[in-house]
């Protein structure tokens, strides 16, 4: 997802950026502003109750930070945490904070760390709560050090501090969803619905200053209009992008270019267990089994690996060839025989044109196995509040960063509950070496595979669509943020 970095230019360009001309890409010319397209508009910015991805890529690491980050290779570092230490058993982590500024004014507190802790912990997103199942006491020792006490070792809390916990002031939880506010390098300047949201370089900010004094993040649905935005010079970045014939297109105009961007997204279809219809295991199979991974990654044009396993990114570690339900539509219409199933038909809501494509192909090849799908395509807002707040659906395409930690007991999506995957996702969890991890959650993720209710497609890979005269773009994500932090004019010191 992407940010928009603007500074304090001169009179005519600002009046250029507000009337939405922008700078053409013939003229070259450079500002203190970076402009970036982005095709989805949360309903709000509260990270901790919506769960949708363009929060993230808006505010992780630009606008809140969290105590540490985690690097392309997987390692844990110090990021609002000057240091941080583990105790040999696992159980104990102390974060000694730095000297750092929210941007209302208020300097960072242990405070502020226990209260955000707290909210995590309380989150009704299991993904951002389900970490903090086994942390017994989150203590404030001084206004520098926090404390965490865990029941048993979890390698899950530690990501998590990394990548689902931003720390915000004490007692601002209310403002998140229409003002969050944090201490990254960008405040959140402005919220027009519909249109932008403006952030401004802080000043105070406590690591080194960002490039760009303003960034516009311009919200544009359409994603054609977006990419047609971006040639014409409108925009200077649009990110988050999968689809290789944009990619393409980009490639082959002269002054822009893309930089791909790993991350931990992954395609699936995701049933809900709390309908009847697919109560029957045959029927999720008959569903499985109807699904060509390879022509539909050919069909939608993605940057994808196809996958029937929820392992995201596939490292060397995790690797899994496990596929228990191929593609086979024969043998999906003997399963649904068998079941004594005719006639089937699903209700499969599913937002924005990015989904349209996949939508309508897995319709085709469901329909070759006498699965009737009836789609219904919602703008994002609608679908969060039906369909991820409210269950109202049968099945539904999703694309995401979630981990198989996501389905413990109640799935997310489904609502499934199975007892053996919680089992091993917690010895995953308890681990005492990173082999054992790795056996017990790759274990974890073919058992999914094998019940069905979540169908994993293929793993994405997102590219930064932008103007070549641009450096500094991350090369990974690890919480589908778009990082704003290194980009830069080519050739001007950042």
């Amino acid at each position: 997802m992407v940010v928009v970095i603007t500074a304090i230019i001169t009179v005519a360009l600002f009046a250029a950026a507000c009337t939405g001309t922008g700078l053409r890409s013939g003229d070259r010319q450079r500002s203190s502003q970076l402009i970036v397209g982005f095709t989805q508009e949360p309903a709000d910015w509260n990270f901790l109750r919506n769960p949708t991805t363009a929060i993230r890529s808006l505010l992780f690491y630009n606008v809140v930070e969290t105590l540490i980050t985690q690097d392309a290779d997987g390692r844990l570092r110090p990021l609002l945490a000057k240091d941080f230490r583990v105790t040999a058993d696992g159980k104990r982590y102390v974060f000694e904070l730095r000297n750092a500024t929210f941007h209302n004014g208020e300097r960072l507190s242990g405070e502020d760390v226990v209260y955000s802790a707290k909210l995590a912990r309380a989150s009704p997103l299991s993904e951002i709560s389900a970490p903090f199942r086994d942390v017994r006491r989150i203590a404030k020792i001084d206004d520098r050090t926090v404390e965490f006490t865990l029941a048993t070792p979890s390698r899950a809390f530690a990501l998590a501090m990394a990548t689902k916990v931003p720390i915000i002031p004490s007692g601002s939880e209310p403002e998140l969803a229409s003002h969050p506010v944090g201490t990254g390098p960008f405040s959140f300047a402005e919220w027009r619905n519909g249109v932008r949201v403006v952030l401004e370089a802080d000043r105070d900010y406590w690591g080194r200053p960002p490039a760009f004094a303003r960034v516009e993040w311009r919200f544009i649905a359409d994603l054609n209009a977006a990419l047609n935005a971006l040639l014409a010079g409108d925009i200077d970045v649009l990110p988050a992008v999968i689809e290789k014939n944009e990619v393409r297109k980009v490639d082959n105009s002269e002054g822009f270019t893309s930089v791909p961007v790993a991350s931990q997204e992954i395609l699936y279809v995701t049933l809900n267990a709390r309908s009847p219809k697919f109560r029957d295991p045959l029927v999720r199979q008959a569903i499985a089994h109807a699904i060509d991974r390879d022509t539909l990654a050919e069909g939608m044009e993605l940057v994808a690996k196809p996958t029937c396993v929820l392992i995201n990114p596939p490292t060397e570690l995790l690797h899994s060839d496990h596929c228990p339900y191929r593609y086979d539509p024969a043998l999906a219409r003997r399963s649904l025989a068998e079941a004594g199933v005719e006639g089937l038909r699903v209700r499969f809501p599913y937002f924005t044109d990015q989904f349209s494509i996949v939508t309508e192909i897995l319709a085709q090849q469901l329909g070759h196995a006498g699965v009737e799908l009836e789609p219904e395509n919602m703008d994002l807002a609608t679908y969060a509040d039906r369909v991820v707040g409210n269950n109202d659906f049968e099945a539904t395409v999703v694309s995401g960063p979630q981990q198989i930690e996501s389905w413990r007991c109640p799935g997310w999506y489904t609502g499934d509950c199975l007892p053996a995957l919680d089992r091993l996702l917690a010895e995953a969890d308890a681990a005492a070496t990173e082999a054992e991890w790795a056996r017990s959650r790759r274990a974890a993720a073919e058992l999914q595979a094998e019940r069905a209710f979540v169908i994993p497609l293929g793993t994405v890979v997102q590219n930064a669509l932008h103007r070549d005269d641009l450096t500094g773009f991350a090369t990974s994500s690890a919480a589908s943020e778009f990082d704003l932090r290194g980009i830069h004019w080519v050739n001007e010191r950042h």
